[in-house]
């Protein structure tokens, strides 16, 4: 096995305190699945801006569609959402300090970047226990 070298470009992620994110917060998602709903598989990575929006609101857009529990989180821009492909993927927050984040996991949504349609993720915070007691840190 080789050893990571971090540098200014790598690095590990930050693990998120459950104070760090609100709704209205801006946050990105990442991923190489496909640019739209049923379209074509991306070669580059992409990324989109997001707005993070409340769980009431989520499940309002949703409209009992889905069943949306506390250990998710919402987010939801007019024409900008993860797509297949990129379930498994980050959804990050920059600091004020200049760090990042990891706040939530790409798990569904429906369709893409659909209309009232919220991107949901697995929220982070509510897995920190386990993930420190797996990689042995909690730090960045």
């Amino acid at each position: 096995m080789t050893a990571v070298n971090f540098s200014a470009s790598i690095r590990p992620i930050c693990m998120p305190e459950v104070t760090d994110v609100a709704a209205g917060d801006k946050a990105i998602v990442t991923g190489w699945g496909r640019t739209s709903f049923g379209g074509n598989i991306s070669f580059v990575l992409q990324e989109v801006q997001v707005d993070m929006i409340s769980l009431n609101e989520c499940k309002t857009l949703y409209n009992n569609k889905y069943t949306i529990t506390d250990n998710m989180v919402c987010a939801y821009t007019p024409n900008k959402d993860a797509c297949q492909g990129d379930s498994g993927g980050p959804l990050i927050k920059e600091l004020a300090d200049g760090r990042w984040i990891l706040i939530g996991i790409v798990s569904f949504g429906f369709e893409c970047a659909a209309l009232n349609s919220p991107g949901v993720y697995a929220d982070v915070t509510k897995y920190i226990s386990w993930i420190t007691t797996v990689t042995g840190s909690s730090s960045c």
